[in-house]
């Protein structure tokens, strides 16, 4: 695997990962705004990046093989 692979999957974790947050910060608002006391939202707020980036973690096992 060369530099330049090595480098496009580094960005691709980063950026999933950071889609990640997001979708937990959200579930996170979501969950506040339902009334949710605030344990309760981090909690669902941490499952969903939990998730979400397992369902990356996957689709980049994909791309890798792919690439390789």
């Amino acid at each position: 695997m060369s530099t330049h692979n090595l480098m496009v999957l580094l960005l691709a974790v980063t950026a999933l990962g950071a889609v990640s947050g997001v979708l937990g910060l959200l579930s996170y608002g979501v969950a506040r705004a339902v009334g949710s006391p605030a344990t309760v939202a981090i909690a669902w707020g941490g499952m969903v990046f939990l998730g979400a980036m397992t369902l990356f973690i996957a689709l980049l096992n994909m791309l890798v093989t792919a690439v390789v």
